[in-house]
């Protein structure tokens, strides 16, 4: 405890000196940014790609003060025969390319007083990392799942016609045989439920199959990576190998653990308030699929004015999907979570709220109760 003390007390006097300022900050940002790839789920689940701000794909955007992140996605040109005189139908393969619009993620201004951080128990560096996780890394898994509910929704939207015209609906067990999968899937459970609710099933073998089939051959996709919650994937620990058919392997990450089963690259979260119970994405390889993007990597700020320190962090990044069809959902509850239509009540069922993530200003909201003086045992001064 003591050397804690000493470090934090050496800290704060050194962020009075810009010279040690400058390096100490740029020591920080590496220190965090290790943190945060180990805690953050989505530049694990969608492929993270690292650049610099003068990278010839970074441009400015036509509709806001900002950059774009400009990338080319696979040709769709299609085989030309060549016959033996030389001559073929041939097409111009054309580049498209997709913009993806960059965001920053900050942490509100850190202000501590030289005597407060001298009375500090818990190394400085510690608690700026976990207050990162919450500010940096949550947001952004909350923003790139919104991204991939946004496709999902449009994708359903385009594969549900009435009268030969694009129709938005809810979409539950109930609608089932009227509405069809077109990405999104109903676990093997919920399909069999006469209710539709938000009751979470357990997850089935059937269930990761009847995803990935959702696509494959008819989209020329191969499904690869999975995210769900830690509450979910042990479900399939219910079931005997021999029922199974694959083992489960993992790899832990604080925040997220790596499995593999069927083939496939599961990444389990503990974030049960972005990624709710009961959901589960699929996508492919970045290449297909989407890509995560950082500019630069985590950066800090931190310096001293009289007895108070101020430090900050943030980010700049942004996410793309690439597919119209690159993501596929999994829901293993019988209700619809459609938000999307003009009315929520016409679109989803009574209850839906536990289904979808928790706002930003919720986060973390539930996990630790000491501050507001909920602990044990509680004692008293005589």
């Amino acid at each position: 405890m003591r050397d804690t003390v000493l470090f934090n007390r050496a800290f704060g006097e050194s962020m009075g000196n810009p010279q040690l300022a400058e390096k100490i900050s740029a020591a920080n940002a590496r220190l965090i940014e290790d943190h945060l790839k180990v805690s953050a789920f989505a530049p694990e689940w969608l492929g993270r790609e690292t650049i610099t701000p003068d990278d010839p794909n970074l441009i400015p955007s036509l509709d806001q003060d900002t950059l774009e992140y400009r990338i080319e996605l696979r040709p769709g040109a299609r085989a030309a025969a060549v016959t033996f005189t030389g001559r073929d139908g041939g097409e111009l393969i054309q580049a498209k390319r997709l913009s993806i619009p960059l965001f920053s993620v900050a942490t509100p201004k850190f202000t501590v007083t030289q005597e407060r951080l001298w009375a500090y128990r818990q190394n400085i560096l510690d608690y700026l990392k976990d207050r990162a996780e919450v500010a940096i890394g949550d947001v952004s898994d909350l923003i790139v799942l919104g991204y991939a509910e946004s496709m999902i929704r449009a994708m359903q939207t385009d594969g549900h016609l009435v009268a030969d015209v694009p129709t938005n609906a809810a979409f539950n067990t109930s609608a089932l045989g009227t509405v069809p999968e077109t990405s999104i899937v109903k676990g093997e459970n919920a399909r069999n439920l006469g209710t539709d609710n938000f009751v979470v099933l357990n997850l089935e073998r059937e269930d990761i199959v009847r995803a990935l089939n959702l696509r494959g051959s008819d989209y020329r996709l191969q499904m690869s990576k999975a995210i769900m919650t830690e509450n979910d994937v042990r479900t399939l620990g219910l079931l005997q190998n021999f029922e199974m058919g694959d083992e489960i392997a993992s790899v832990t990450r604080k925040g997220w653990i790596e499995n593999q089963f069927m083939g496939i690259k599961i990444i389990t979260t503990l974030k049960g308030d972005i990624l709710r119970r009961g959901n589960a994405y699929f996508t492919g390889e970045k290449e297909y699929t989407g890509v995560f993007v950082e500019v630069m990597g985590t950066q800090f700020w931190g310096r001293k004015e009289g007895n108070k320190l101020f430090f900050q962090m943030w980010k700049v990044e942004g996410a793309g999907f690439l597919h119209s069809h690159g993501v596929v959902k999994l829901e293993l509850y019988s209700g619809s979570t459609n938000t999307t239509g003009t009315s929520e009540s016409q679109l989803c069922d009574t209850g839906y709220a536990v289904a979808i993530p928790k706002p930003e200003d919720q986060l973390g909201s539930l996990v630790n109760k000491a501050p507001s003086g909920i602990y044990a045992p509680v004692t008293e001064m005589a």
